[in-house]
């Protein structure tokens, strides 16, 4: 059989809102477009709506961009003293001061960058956030949860949670709307365990007849606040790090099988309920407390000049999900 997962690929930078498919422009015309194009096309727009739909799309992407911003500005403050740009900022030491300024402004920007990419993948040789040399935290918390899987104990990552997601909805589009078999739609040849060890943890925790709540839990585990900035316990990092809300509300859902959702019918109508009685179980903030959270942030960016044309599609996009709290997460799921 030949997988259609070789017809091409794709990636999703949350940072630049950018996406790439790995292929010439005309496989994707409605006339050529094989089911591979098409399921690769789809797989990425996951990735864009996790960046518009949840808190921790947000954050990554406000993150950079407020650090950036921060940057470009303090740098053009330096050009006087410096007589000029001066690129990169190691060469900025025309002066003590200007150098002084130079380290702290690289210091802000790997702070935050050291920050954003341990709530995304595993770091090698950083098991806990101490090891990543943080001024702000330097604790000894653990970044990511441990799982034990079929090839051996594993760091369950975010980007475990958005790639098992996206994967879960490309297959399940095959399957029910592209009319692929149920075998072909959910072939794994090839395919990295990034896209399938969090889908595995959890049926394997909380059984194959919850396995359309799995979309669910993903979609939650994104639902990450920004307050606090800086997480001061180990509770509150686990609260603000997707994988560790991931493992641990699948935890609770294991735990408490009472905590359910038929998924049959309109479940849209059931699914705040549900969703807040599983965040509670965990003592984490509530769909609509974070999604209306984030709301409000860009509401008061809107007040002032500058808030720019990405930011109001994501505006548009939070009164969309708190006016329809279900969408994005499921798409393929029963019909509304």
């Amino acid at each position: 059989m030949d997988s259609f997962l070789n017809a091409t690929l794709g990636t999703f930078f949350t940072h630049r809102m950018e996406m790439r498919l790995f292929d010439k422009a005309e496989k994707f015309t409605a006339e050529s477009a094989t089911n591979g194009n098409v399921l690769t096309y789809f797989h990425e727009h996951v990735h864009y709506f996790q960046t518009l739909f949840t808190g921790y799309g947000h954050i990554q992407w406000s993150s950079f961009r407020q650090a950036s911003g921060f940057i470009h500005r303090k740098w053009k403050e330096m050009w006087p003293v410096m007589g000029g740009p001066r690129i990169p900022l190691a060469n900025c030491n025309t002066s003590l001061d200007v150098h002084q300024n130079a380290h702290f402004l690289y210091k802000v920007f790997e702070e935050q960058n050291k920050m954003n990419q341990a709530r995304f993948v595993t770091i090698p040789g950083a098991k806990t956030i101490d090891a990543l040399k943080l001024t702000l935290i330097a604790q000894s918390w653990r970044i990511n949860p441990e799982i034990t899987t079929a090839q051996g104990p594993r760091d369950l990552c975010t980007k475990d949670i958005l790639e098992g997601h996206a994967f879960f909805l490309e297959r399940s589009f095959g399957n029910q709307i592209l009319g692929m078999s149920h075998d072909v739609a959910w072939d794994r040849s090839g395919v990295p365990d990034v896209y399938t060890t969090a889908y595995d943890w959890f049926v394997e925790r909380c059984g194959e007849s919850a396995r359309e709540l799995f979309p669910i839990l993903c979609d939650l585990s994104l639902q990450i606040s920004w307050k606090p900035l800086t997480p001061s316990t180990e509770e509150e990092w686990r609260a603000l790090n997707p994988s560790w809300r991931f493992y641990l509300r699948t935890d609770a859902l294991a735990a408490a099988p009472e905590i359910n959702i038929d998924m049959e019918g309109g479940w849209q109508e059931r699914y705040v309920a549900f969703c807040d009685q599983l965040l509670e179980s965990c003592q984490f903030k509530g769909l609509n407390q974070i999604l209306s959270e984030r709301l409000q942030a860009l509401i008061e960016l809107e007040r002032h000049p500058g808030i720019s044309p990405m930011q109001r599609i994501m505006k548009k996009a939070l009164e969309l999900r708190i006016d329809q709290p279900w969408i994005s997460v499921y798409p393929t799921g029963t019909e509304v």
